[in-house]
């Protein structure tokens, strides 16, 4: 007869091992949604010259890359962004105005990488930017005159002031646009589009926004709500990431604050960073899917130090 039993209280523990399972994460927040009632801004131009072409159209959303106006035979391209450019930009800068160019030109498929720094990917981009628009004059800088400056909230002219033959300069009115009304959800905005559920209607939050204000999604959401102007709602990513799956009893946080799980009871420890979890499992990046965790450190390790 074996000395002890599994059953005994005072059986050893044995190490668990199991692989890191795959799984989904959807991000899924309870927010709130308030409808904003607002007068947008007037659109007013960087540019000086004389107006050859006129593409704008009174009660017609304009978009990002789009043409504007031609000013002196160089295009203007349509500017969306929740700030101006205040600068020239060329290589070697770097700052906020930076990223947001960045964005605006991943947003229009070229291969560049919101960092907040104008390096060689992004020059390249420029140019490409530059040649596509029929600026190839401008080379590897964007200038601060080739884009009309066009906020979120005011992408709908009501009234298009500009005509060809007519004089243009810096600050002067393009257009006047529509009164707007907008959503604004209690979220931190995130690199993926996510799905807005509001009482029983759904529309798409764009990625890196927490506000709304196409004009048909939100018509369909004030039409939800009826007489409310506010609401809990949930957002979602529309396209939900793969992540890999731990049982939360893996993962430790040790008395520096430093989170990790191991692979075995005798292995080094594998440093976690941006952990979260969700009903007794907890995600993990998606590299360490299929590898081994040890699912009872606690109960087999003395040393429960995540290295630090």
């Amino acid at each position: 007869m074996a000395d002890t039993s599994p059953l005994r209280s005072d059986t050893p523990a044995a190490p668990v091992i199991t692989n890191v399972e795959p799984g989904k994460q959807d991000g899924r927040q309870t927010v709130t949604v308030t409808v904003e009632h607002g007068q947008a801004r007037s659109v007013t131009s960087t540019t000086d010259g004389v107006v050859t072409q006129v593409d704008l159209v009174a009660g017609q959303s304009v978009a990002d890359g789009a043409p504007a106006f031609v000013a002196d035979g160089s295009p203007v391209t349509v500017y969306v962004a929740e700030a101006p450019m205040y600068r020239d930009l060329t290589s070697g800068t770097s700052g906020d105005d930076v990223r947001d160019v960045q964005s605006f030109l991943q947003r229009l498929g070229y291969d560049v990488a919101p960092d907040g720094r104008l390096g060689p990917d992004t020059a390249r981009a420029i140019r490409a930017f530059n040649r596509d628009r029929g600026r190839p004059q401008d080379e590897d800088v964007l200038r601060r005159d080739s884009v009309l400056w066009v906020a979120p909230a005011s992408t709908v002219p009501q009234a298009v002031h500009l005509r060809v033959g007519d004089p243009v300069s810096d600050g002067s009115e393009v257009y006047l646009p529509v009164s707007t009304t907008r959503l604004v959800v209690s979220t931190d905005p995130v690199d993926a589009q996510r799905t807005l559920r509001v009482a029983d209607v759904e529309v798409l939050l764009a990625a890196g926004r927490n506000v709304v204000d196409d004009p048909g999604a939100v018509s369909v959401v004030v039409g939800a709500l009826g007489d409310e102007v506010s609401s809990t709602a949930t957002v979602q990513l529309t396209e939900p990431e793969v992540v890999g799956l731990v049982p939360a009893t893996a993962v430790v946080t040790d008395p520096h604050g430093v989170t990790c799980m191991w692979p075995s009871s005798t292995s080094a420890p594998t440093v976690l960073t941006d952990v979260t979890g969700i009903w007794g499992t907890v995600h993990v990046p998606v590299n360490l899917i299929g590898t081994e965790v040890l699912v009872n450190p606690r109960q087999v390790r003395e040393d429960l130090s995540c290295g630090s």
